[in-house]
């Protein structure tokens, strides 16, 4: 049974675990594979330059550190490790065959995955195709040879049978169980699918391909806009692969779904293409790109990501210290405009009523619009060091207030009320109230709420207006440390994790929120120790990650999150 097991994954085991093992998408062919891509495919995962890429990563000094760190050790010596060594073992004693080999001369070039969804109503006509670029054919139809040969000793394979189409052989691979796959290898492509139809395609494109050699396919000049050179995979989306699908969907539902659907269908036909590139170079990088034709998106929508453009200055103004921050630019009116767009008339007025009726006592009846006109775009959160004899880390919530109008004012008397409602419903039932205290830090009334016997050492809910932005906080004193001069640069990111500041901030203070975690029993003190030692252990290697947003082109949106680490990934 444990034999028949490993044949029975050996070919995607070889295959596909490889593909995960590392890869790079720099020099190589993979213009000959997508040639034989589905140009209507709904996915396309293109990586590249799996041996290079590999050896650059098995060379640099990140891996070598990671294999003497404390995870790396810790990891290498699991049962899971030491079981997935014996199957790599296994499969390369069952093919004769070093998987690495495998690697560097079937897998080690080029690879490329499509997939091509089904039309509506029958998901059972879809398609995908795996190709891959051998650097030496022989190796390659020796690695079949071998892969057929293991399961047919397992009995997985039942029969090998050849085929041909326009004069091009091909196998079907027939199976004791499940579905049947196919196999082509011509030269240095290699194609395997379940479905045959998919193997004709690509030998059909394949001898097409002289034919339209100057013409370049549409996954290649989607590669080109996204400007992928030098990235380890690409993953490409066609939007237009799953209008059928939708607009099958929307003749189908009614009210709010048909009301939800009918936007939803309309934002993602102004979507022209996505894409998804990862790099490694002495850092990792993944970026998210949207090729949207912004016009025509709705209303609600245009001005909801309109107001994303611009830089926020709050970074800046942020602790040097931070452990984590988070800051962003939002429209109220255009984010309530925009859900309403997904909504029926009926259900969008009644959402406007519940606001109307959940705010109005705080801002008053005409008081709210006006409100919601002064607050804004820029907002952000903050979190940092705890200050002394507290082991909570300092909190703070920013959001824009315009100066004109009176929105300071009346976002404090709605903090107030808020307030009131806590502490009515706490004093009620516990005998130490919460009391609303005041202070003056840097010419600033804060307001606070403090209770000892209810709040944790350091913790102490308040609230302020501070340099133009309205502060929640943990504390006053992470009101204090809200900076006076903001820095707006285009660099900073949107996302900023430090992990080298949480790894501090645990080793100073973990012995305090284990004993905080563990009070009344709510959590075992070894549980909470062993939590904070893994955590420690898992980003040991990690310095800091960034995620930045932008729109660089007319038209092009993107998102890229930057994983910084302790060492280089390469040299």
């Amino acid at each position: 049974m444990r034999t028949n097991r490993l044949t029975q994954n050996g070919f995607l085991l070889a295959g596909f675990a490889l593909v995960a093992n590392c890869a790079s998408l720099r020099a190589g062919p993979p213009e000959e594979l997508l040639r034989l891509a589905p140009e209507k495919s709904a996915f396309c995962l293109i990586v590249r330059d799996l041996r290079a890429h590999s050896a650059e990563l098995e060379a640099g000094p990140w891996l070598q550190a990671f294999r003497q760190s404390r995870l790396g050790v810790t990891l290498a010596a699991s049962p899971e490790a030491t079981k997935l060594r014996e199957v790599a073992g296994q499969v390369a004693q069952q093919l004769h065959m070093e998987l690495l080999q495998i690697r560097d001369e079937v897998f080690g070039d080029a690879i490329v995955f499509a997939y091509e969804n089904g039309p509506p109503g029958h998901p059972e006509q879809e398609n995908g195709v795996l190709l891959t670029w051998a650097r030496d054919p022989k190796v390659a139809a020796q690695f079949i040879e071998r892969v057929n040969e293991a399961q047919k000793a397992s009995g997985e394979l039942k029969e090998l049978i050849s085929l041909s189409h326009r004069s091009r052989e091909y196998y079907r691979r027939v199976k004791s169980k499940g579905p049947d796959d196919y196999c082509f290898l011509h030269g240095s492509i290699l194609a395997f699918s379940q479905q045959e139809s998919a193997i004709r395609r690509a030998i059909d494109r394949d001898l097409d391909a002289a034919l339209a050699a100057d013409v370049p396919p549409q996954i290649t000049k989607q590669l080109a806009k996204l400007k992928s050179d030098g990235a380890l995979a690409t993953l490409l989306v066609n939007p237009r692969s799953f209008d059928a699908e939708l607009a099958h969907k929307l003749e189908a539902a009614k009210g709010n779904d048909a009301a939800f659907l009918r936007n939803f269908q309309n934002c993602w036909s102004a979507i022209e293409s996505l894409g998804l590139t990862g790099r490694i170079n002495k850092n990792l990088t993944v970026e998210f790109t949207a090729f949207v034709q912004k016009d025509a998106l709705p209303p609600g929508m245009q001005r909801l990501i309109a107001v994303g453009a611009p830089p926020s200055d709050l970074t800046g103004r942020f602790p040097a210290d931070c452990i984590a921050t988070v800051v962003g630019r939002i429209d109220p009116g255009a984010l309530v405009e925009a859900v309403g767009e997904f909504m029926t008339p009926d259900a969008r007025q009644a959402m406007q009523q519940s606001l109307d009726q959940s705010l109005a006592p705080v801002f008053g009846k005409n008081g709210l619009p006006q409100v919601a006109k002064q607050i804004g775009p820029e907002w952000g959160i903050c979190l940092s060091p705890p200050g002394a004899k507290s082991a909570v880390p300092r909190l703070l919530l920013a959001l824009r207030v315009r100066p004109e109008g009176n929105a300071e004012q009346a976002l404090l008397d709605a903090l107030d009320v808020v307030s009131t409602f806590v502490r009515a419903g706490y004093n009620a039932n516990h005998p130490e109230p919460i009391r609303v205290k005041k202070t003056v830090l840097d010419k600033v009334e804060v307001k606070y709420l403090e209770c000892d016997s209810g709040f944790p050492p350091g913790f102490q809910p308040a609230y302020a207006v501070k340099h133009g932005y309205l502060l929640v906080a943990s504390s006053p004193d992470a009101i204090a440390q809200f900076g006076n001069r903001g820095e707006s640069s285009a660099s900073m990111p949107s996302v900023y994790l430090s992990f080298r500041q949480l790894d501090r901030f645990l080793s100073e203070h973990g012995a305090e929120l284990v004993r905080l975690a563990s009070s009344g029993n709510k959590i075992d003190k070894a549980d909470a120790t062993h939590l904070i030692e893994q955590i420690q252990m898992g980003i040991d290697l990690l310095d800091r990650l960034e995620i930045h947003s932008g729109s660089a082109e007319t038209g092009r949106s993107s998102v890229s999150l930057r994983l910084h680490f302790t060492k280089p990934l390469k040299k």
